[in-house]
């Protein structure tokens, strides 16, 4: 059996250019934003009022005939992202019959270089969800992360909690 020269210089040609048409899929990106619900990251800062808190599959309830809780939500950060632009939004709702607030700090940093802290009010209308974004927020190193502490009132659900962060070097 003999080989035709020519078929095997046109495979190869053809694989060539296949090579050279076909997009690179291995690019980096500039952001990458993720979400978890909140029973995944945050727990009770207090164990004597963690009785008061249901984890449901949707988010972090403080029971009605409770007072308020302090909860805490860790997030990771990425370290090929830039220091300075992260960007963490929340979701709570209110089953209450009246409107309500709640209040959240975010932090962003690493205990050993220094943490900064972005703290802010959300009002919550009656028996509604509302959203609450913190932006261009400084995580001080690439291995600093994010931490989140809410007052949750009675009657109140934290659920979902998205995060990013951006990258100028397209490393993500």
């Amino acid at each position: 059996m003999t080989r035709n020269p020519l078929s095997t210089t046109t495979c190869a040609l053809a694989i060539g250019l296949a090579f050279i048409v076909a997009p690179s899929l291995s690019s980096a990106a500039d952001s990458r934003s993720q979400y978890v619900a909140a029973t995944s990251v945050c727990h009770v800062v207090n164990p004597a009022q963690a009785a008061q808190v249901r984890f449901r599959h949707l988010g972090v309830f403080n029971m009605p005939q409770g007072s308020a809780v302090q909860v805490a939500c860790s997030i990771p950060g990425d370290y090929q992202a830039n220091t300075d632009n992260g960007w963490i939004r929340i979701q709570a709702r209110n089953y209450r019959s009246g409107p309500t607030t709640m209040n959240c700090t975010v932090s962003g940093g690493k205990r050993s270089l220094g943490v900064n802290n972005y703290p802010d009010t959300i009002s919550l209308p009656a028996n509604d969800s509302a959203d609450k974004i913190w932006q261009d927020i400084n995580k001080v190193n690439a291995f600093g992360h994010y931490n989140i502490v809410c007052i949750l009132p009675p009657n109140v659900e934290l659920s979902t909690i998205w995060f990013g962060e951006h990258d100028t070097g397209g490393l993500l």
